[in-house]
C-alpha cells in the first residue's frame, strides 16, 4: 500500500547498483532520492564515473531476470534499442580449462549491449516512478549526525566542480553508500570518531 509507506532514503550514487538500491527502497520508503555526481544524460551516453563502461557488457541470465523483477520490460526495451541477444551455446566460444566446448544450442540467452544503454534504460524506467528523484552534479560532502554522533540523519551536498555553492543539508531516515570506489564513507566514519571497515 502506497499510503503506507513514510520516510525518505538517500542513494549516494546513480551508477546501476545505485538505481538498483533505489528502486528497492521505493518498495518501502515513501521517497528515495538517487544523488549523482556526474550530470544524467539524456540518451544513452559514457560517463567519467564509469570508467569500465567502454568495456564489453553483457547481462548474464540470472541478472537480468533479477533487473526484470525490478523492472519490467527491461529486456525487451534493450532489445528494441539494439541490444543484441546471444545464445551461450552456439554463439558463444566456450571452453573449460583448455578444452573447447563444442558448439550446442543452450536454453540460455544473455543480452549484450553497452553500458551506457543498459544504465540509461534503467534511468528512464526509474525516473518515471513518482516516489524517487534525482540530484545530479551534486558531491556529497559529510554526513549530518545527531548531537551524539550515533545515528546518521542525512548527508551534505555541494555542487560539483563549485567550491563556492552553498553547502545543501538533505535529511533521511536511511542514507546508503552506492558511490564505489569514489566513496569516502570511511573518512567520514573516521571524523566521527569510529574504526573504518577495512578495504
Amino acid at each position: 500500500d502506497d499510503d503506507a509507506k513514510s520516510g525518505h532514503a538517500i542513494v549516494i550514487g546513480g551508477s546501476i547498483a545505485g538505481m538498483l538500491t533505489a528502486r528497492v527502497l521505493s518498495d518501502h520508503f515513501a521517497h528515495v532520492t538517487v544523488i549523482e555526481r556526474d550530470r544524467f544524460p539524456e540518451e544513452p551516453a559514457f560517463r567519467n564515473g564509469a570508467p569500465q563502461a567502454r568495456h564489453p557488457h553483457a547481462l548474464l541470465v540470472r541478472g537480468q531476470q533479477i533487473m526484470e523483477t525490478l523492472f519490467p520490460g527491461l529486456g525487451e526495451a534493450l532489445l528494441a534499442q539494439g541490444a543484441i541477444p546471444i545464445n551461450m551455446g552456439s554463439e558463444m566460444n566456450l571452453s573449460i580449462g583448455a578444452a573447447r566446448v563444442k558448439p550446442f544450442v543452450s536454453d540460455l540467452v544473455i543480452t549484450a549491449c553497452s553500458r551506457p544503454l543498459l544504465e540509461y534504460t534503467i534511468f528512464r524506467q526509474l525516473r518515471a516512478l513518482p516516489r524517487i528523484s534525482f540530484l545530479d552534479g551534486r558531491n556529497a560532502i559529510g554526513l549530518i549526525t545527531d548531537d551524539a554522533n550515533a545515528r546518521v540523519m542525512g548527508i551534505r551536498l555541494q555542487t560539483r566542480g563549485r567550491s563556492e555553492a552553498p553547502v545543501e543539508h538533505l535529511l533521511a531516515d536511511l542514507v546508503v553508500d552506492a558511490s564505489g570506489r569514489t566513496s569516502q564513507a570511511p573518512e567520514w566514519l573516521a571524523n566521527l570518531g569510529f574504526t573504518p571497515p577495512r578495504q
